[in-house]
């Protein structure tokens, strides 16, 4: 497992680019301490069992808002109208 440090890249722009290299079939691993290129299984394993965690609390978080009611407040307005 090596490492390389890369300072001139926004974490956004990291992200991005890891996420293209995993969907074009790159074996980008993660950790606590980083990305790498996975060399055996059991670090795909990790990455992909820490990515069904991620999901799986994305999917609770949208599924909290879908099901809440925002509290607006009701107004009542009285009108009236004279004739003359």
């Amino acid at each position: 497992m090596s490492r390389v440090v890369m300072t001139d890249i926004s974490g956004k722009r990291i992200r991005e680019i890891v996420n293209k290299l995993r969907c074009d079939g790159f074996p980008i691993c993660s950790d606590m301490y980083g990305y790498y290129y996975a060399s055996n299984q059991d670090e795909m394993n990790g990455t992909i069992a820490q990515l069904n965690s991620r999901i799986t609390k994305l999917s609770n978080a949208k599924n909290g808002l879908l099901n809440t009611t925002l509290n607006t407040p009701t107004y009542q307005i009285e009108i009236s109208i004279k004739v003359c």
